[in-house]
């Protein structure tokens, strides 16, 4: 009975982090401090699954936040970063010579 017990506590966790994730826009939980001890959870099982939820919406939302097409700002970064690179190469290059 304990496994369906925490089958249930996993689904709520994850319901409640995903509709904490689909409303949190932009993600910021910034003021948010998760203080398991306060929270009544009846054994360190529960306090694993609610932490390893809590994660995974953090992993989730960081990852897609990684993988957006890269805007426009990025690309200029990247140009100047080969042109700092190109200076430094033709730099080294005429002490060599």
């Amino acid at each position: 009975s304990d496994i369906k017990y925490f089958a249930l506590v996993d689904n709520y966790y994850d319901m409640l982090f995903s509709g904490i994730g689909n409303k949190n826009q932009p993600f910021d939980l910034t003021n948010v401090n998760f203080e398991l001890n306060n929270y009544n959870l009846k054994s360190d099982t529960e306090k694993v699954i609610f932490f390893l939820k809590a994660m995974s919406l953090c992993g989730m939302t960081i990852w897609g936040y990684m993988n957006i097409v890269k805007p426009p700002t990025i690309r200029q970064r990247w140009i100047r970063l080969a042109n700092i690179q190109s200076l430094m190469d033709n730099h080294t290059t005429s002490i060599l010579t």
